[in-house]
C-alpha cells in the first residue's frame, strides 16, 4: 500500500516542486520553513533528484546571437551529438 500511496503523490509533489524552483521567494520561504522539518525535507530532495529532466534547445540553430565562445561550444556539442548518432 506504502508504494501505491507514493505513486500516487509522487507526481503532484514533482510538479509543485518544479513550479517552486521557478519562483525565487516562494523557494526561500519554504526552503526556510522546510528545512525546519527533517523527514518532509528528506522527502523533498529524494522527490526532486528522482525528477526526470528533459533537455530542451534553447537555439533555434541559428548561432549569430551567440558570443564566439557560446558558438564553439554550440559547434563542438552540435559534433559531438553526430559522433554519438553514429
Amino acid at each position: 500500500m506504502k508504494g501505491v500511496i507514493k505513486q500516487v503523490v509522487a507526481g503532484p509533489l514533482r510538479v509543485g516542486v518544479r513550479y517552486v524552483l521557478q519562483r525565487p521567494a516562494l523557494k526561500k520561504r519554504l526552503r526556510d520553513m522546510v528545512t525546519r522539518m527533517p523527514r518532509l525535507h528528506s522527502l523533498a530532495m529524494r522527490v526532486m533528484f528522482e525528477a526526470p529532466v528533459r533537455a530542451r534547445s534553447r537555439i533555434s540553430g541559428d548561432e549569430k546571437n551567440l558570443s564566439p565562445q557560446g558558438r564553439r561550444m554550440h559547434r563542438a556539442l552540435k559534433r559531438a551529438i553526430a559522433i554519438q548518432r553514429r
